[in-house]
Parts: C-alpha cells; structure tokens; sequence
C-alpha cells in the first residue's frame, strides 16, 4: 500500500540518493509531487534528484516550480545556484547563493562551495565574509574552515589560518579537524615539532584515525626521529584500527617513509590476505 502522506517518499528519495541509486530517487520523488503538487519540498527533492542524475533541464523545471511556490525555498535555490554554475553562469550563481543566505544558514558544503565560487572570480573579501560566517555557527563546518585557511593562506596571513584550525582542532572531536590542523603545521608552517605534538594530543584525548598516525609518522621523520620510533607508530596505527583497510596501507606507507620496503610489502600482503 502506497503511504498517504509524501514525507516517506521524500525520505525514500533522499535514502536513494545517498546511495546514488538515482533512478529511485527521482521515482520516489516524483510520486510525492503526484501526491502533492503544491507542496514546495516534494518539487525541490524531485529537482535535486534530476540534478544528481545529470538530467539537468527537468531539474531546472523542477526547482524553479518549488521556488514559485515558496520564494524562501531555500534547498530549492541553493540547488538551483549549483545547477547555475554547473551551467558556467556564475554571477547567476552567486547571486542565488546571496539570495539562499538571506534567508537561512547556508549548510557547510554549500558555503564552501559559494565561497569557492567567489573565489574563482576573484572576489576574495565577500569570500571570506561567507567563510568566516559559516565557521562562527559551530565547530563542525569542516568544509568552511579548510576553505578559510586555504584562503589566509594563500594571502600569506599563516598566522591567521592556523589560529582558525586549531581553534577548530581544540574545540571538536573529530579526527580530520586535527589533521587539518596538524598537516597544516607540517606543509604550511613547517614546523614537525608542533605537528607531533598536536597529534599526539588528539590520541591521548581518543582522537584517532589512521590519517592521524601517518601525519605523525611524518612529523617524526621531519624532526630527525630515530626509524625505530616511527616504526612503532606504524604497529600502532594497526593495533588502533586493525579492521580498516586504510590502517594496513598508512602503516605500509610509514615503513616505506622509512625505507623498510620488506615490511611495507608485508604488511599490504596482509592487508589483501
């Protein structure tokens, strides 16, 4: 029995689309549009599974009904400002990304993604507007606060960029805020002292990730550690996260960094065992 109410179709199309199963997506999307032809969301999600699907001008159809129905439909326009620049019209583009953040908070990848824009068209001060907006909400706008540095980085402010990552590393939980941070201050600062010790804080704390011990493991070569520190790091890296492929190939990387290519063959013999 077909449910009465679209939100299960909605649901069912945003499942489908994680998955890329796009045709799904767009079949369950359009039935909610058939259930509900007013209703602005079932048009925006019938539009963002086109888009996925590279069927661009149906998509285009799609989103424009939804933002006809609701001008304020804000996924409606932030998808539309994609399919714009898809389109190469990027000042059509930005101005639906400005229009899109008058309305409400623009998602972490979207900002990123506006900001990006901007910066192709070298307006690097809006860019920084949008960036520095998006990673005052949370500290979860990992998009926005790589892109951020990125950008002071490029201008030459290094001491701003960091400041942003490792207030971004010191207030989350996650993993990749504390690579940004760590990898930043190995490639960009070459510093390999404070590079290992911001790694080393994120372990004692129970941040972990394979990504993490091969930051480390470089950060130790840089210093001048003996090879057999940074050995440890990969048996380390494999006692801490066995089950995950990545470990087994950071840890053979590791031995590799350290010219111990018999073990780094060893250890991707086991990993494809």
């Amino acid at each position: 029995l077909r449910p009465k109410a679209i939100q299960p179709w909605i649901l069912k199309a945003l499942t489908s689309l994680f998955t890329e199963d796009h045709e799904a997506a767009i079949a369950a999307a359009a039935t909610a549009v058939e259930m509900k032809p007013s209703d602005m969301a079932a048009h925006s999600m019938l539009g963002t599974t086109l888009a996925a699907a590279g069927r661009d001008a149906e998509a285009e159809i799609a989103l424009l009904k939804s933002i006809e129905i609701n001008p304020e439909a804000l996924r409606a326009i932030i998808e539309l400002a994609k399919l714009r620049e898809k389109q190469d019209r990027k000042d059509e583009s930005a101005e639906l990304y400005r229009r899109a953040s008058s309305i409400g908070e623009l998602p972490d990848a979207d900002a990123a993604r506006f900001a990006r824009l901007l910066m192709r068209t070298s307006r690097f001060d809006e860019a920084e507007r949008v960036l520095r907006q998006a990673t005052q909400r949370s500290n979860d706008q990992r998009s926005a606060t790589r892109l951020l540095a990125e950008l002071l980085h490029g201008q030459s402010r290094n001491s701003e960029a960091l400041e942003i990552l490792e207030i971004a590393a010191r207030n989350s939980d996650q993993w990749e805020a504390w690579a940004d941070y760590s990898a930043f201050l190995l490639d960009a600062e070459d510093d390999a002292e404070a590079a290992e010790e911001a790694i080393k804080k994120a372990l004692s704390n129970n941040v972990s990730s394979p990504v993490l011990y091969w930051i480390l493991a470089r950060a130790m070569e840089a210093s001048g550690s003996e090879h057999t520190a940074i050995a440890e790091v990969a048996h380390k890296c494999l006692q801490a996260h066995m089950n995950e492929t990545s470990a087994w190939i950071f840890a053979g990387q590791i031995f590799e960094l350290i010219d111990q290519d018999d073990q780094a063959e060893a250890v991707y013999r086991d990993a494809l065992a």
